[in-house]
C-alpha cells in the first residue's frame, strides 16, 4: 500500500496523493505548487504564464542556512546531464491562476539525480521563460523540504508548497513572493553594480 510522507504538513493544506509506479519503489516524487500565493515581478504583478521555475538545492545548504553554495537545478536543460530530459515546471502549470503553478515529477533512484539526503530543497523563480534570459529571480526554501530515502515498498514524497508557513526567501522576507534578485550578467545586475535600483528601470 502506498502511503504519504510523514513530514510536517501545514494543517490548512491537504497533501497530494502519491502516484503509483508499478514495479518501481526506489523513487521519490517531488510535488511543487503555489495555489493561494502568486509569485510576482518587480512591479508587484503576477508572473505571466510560461515563466521558468526550477526546483533544486544549494550545494552547501543546511536547514538553518538553505541558500549557501552553488545553485543546482533538478530539471530542465540547465541541469545535470542525467536529468536533461525532464521538463522544468512553469508558471501556470496545472491550470493554476496568475502567478501560480502545480507540478510533479517522480525521480527514479539510480536513473535520475536528486538532492543528497538531508539537504534542503528549494524553488527558484525567474521573470522570463528562459532562465538565461531572465533579469530577476528569487529562491524559496522550507525546513520540511528535504529528501528522504524511500521505505521498503513505499516511494517517498516531497511536498513543496509555497502555501506552507515557515518558508524562507533568498531575497529576504521583505521581498517574499517577488523576483527581485538580479540575474548575473543581466542589465539589472549591471545597474545594481552601479548602485542604481532595478525598480526604477522596470518596464
Amino acid at each position: 500500500m502506498i502511503s504519504l510522507i510523514d513530514a510536517p504538513v501545514d494543517p490548512r493544506h491537504r497533501a497530494p496523493s502519491l502516484a503509483a509506479h508499478p514495479g518501481q519503489t526506489a523513487a521519490t516524487q517531488v510535488v511543487v505548487e503555489s495555489i493561494e500565493h502568486p509569485v510576482m515581478n518587480l512591479r508587484h504583478e503576477p508572473l505571466p504564464a510560461g515563466c521558468a521555475i526550477e526546483p533544486g538545492y544549494f550545494s552547501r545548504g543546511t536547514m538553518v542556512t538553505p541558500f549557501r553554495g552553488k545553485w543546482v537545478p533538478l530539471a530542465g536543460r540547465f541541469t545535470l546531464q542525467s536529468n536533461a530530459g525532464i521538463q522544468f515546471p512553469r508558471i501556470g502549470d496545472g491550470g493554476a491562476g496568475p502567478g501560480c503553478f502545480a507540478w510533479r515529477h517522480t525521480f527514479l533512484h539510480g536513473v535520475e539525480t536528486l538532492a543528497p539526503v538531508n539537504v534542503p530543497l528549494a524553488i527558484r523563480f525567474y521573470d522570463h521563460a528562459d532562465p538565461q534570459a531572465a533579469r530577476t529571480y528569487n529562491s524559496v526554501s522550507n525546513p520540511s523540504w528535504w529528501c528522504r530515502p524511500p521505505k521498503e515498498g513505499t516511494p517517498a514524497l516531497v511536498y513543496m508548497s509555497l502555501d506552507f508557513e515557515g518558508t524562507l526567501w533568498e531575497a529576504g522576507e521583505r521581498d517574499a513572493f517577488r523576483t527581485t534578485l538580479p540575474v548575473f550578467g543581466s542589465m539589472f545586475s549591471r545597474l545594481m553594480a552601479l548602485g542604481e535600483s532595478p525598480d526604477e528601470h522596470a518596464p
